[in-house]
C-alpha cells in the first residue's frame, strides 16, 4: 500500500478513538474484525490479507511484534532496538526478524501500551509496568530511548 494512503487511513481512524482504546478493541477477535473491515473500507481499492494483517497490527496493535504475541507458543518479547527482536519459546531465546523501522515507531509503540493501562510516560516516571488484556505484561518501558524491555506472557 502507499504511503498516501497508509497516512489517510491513519488520519482517518485517528478519529475514531484513543490509542488505548483501539488497543483493547484489537485485542478481542470481534473488535479485531471490525478493526480490520474499517481499515479495508478506508483503503478504497484491494488489499491482500497480509498487507491489512500488517496495517492494522501497526495501526491498533503492537506493530511487527504482533505476530509472536498471537503465538501461543511464545512466553516472552525482547526488545533490545528497533533491529533487536528475540522471543522464548519452549525455553529458548531465539532472534526473530521482527524489526521496527525506527526509533520513532517503537516509542509509539511504548506509549501506546502506557497510555492502554491508563499510564503516562515522563521524564519523570520512566519506567511502567504494564499489565494488558492480551495476556502479557510490558515489563520496564523506557521514555528516554523508547525502548521496551520485555513482552512477557501473564499467567
Amino acid at each position: 500500500m502507499n504511503a498516501d494512503v497508509l497516512s489517510r487511513i491513519r488520519t482517518e481512524i485517528a478519529g475514531l478513538s484513543d490509542p488505548a482504546t483501539l488497543l483493547g478493541l484489537y485485542s478481542e477477535p470481534g473488535g479485531r474484525a471490525v478493526l480490520r473491515d474499517r481499515v479495508r473500507a478506508l483503503a478504497r481499492s484491494p488489499v491482500d490479507e497480509s498487507e491489512l494483517d500488517g496495517i492494522c497490527a501497526e495501526l491498533f496493535g503492537f506493530g511487527p511484534l504482533q505476530p509472536w504475541l498471537d503465538d501461543p507458543e511464545v512466553t516472552d518479547v525482547l526488545v533490545n532496538d528497533p533491529g533487536q527482536v528475540f522471543v522464548e519459546r519452549a525455553g529458548r531465546l531465539v532472534r526473530t526478524d521482527a524489526r521496527f523501522r525506527d526509533r520513532g515507531e517503537l516509542a509509539d509503540l511504548v506509549y501506546r501500551i502506557a497510555a492502554s493501562v491508563g499510564r503516562e510516560l515522563t521524564i519523570e516516571q520512566p519506567f511502567v509496568d504494564a499489565r494488558m488484556r492480551e495476556r502479557f505484561r510490558a515489563v520496564r518501558l523506557r521514555v528516554r530511548d523508547g525502548g521496551l524491555d520485555m513482552l512477557r506472557r501473564a499467567a
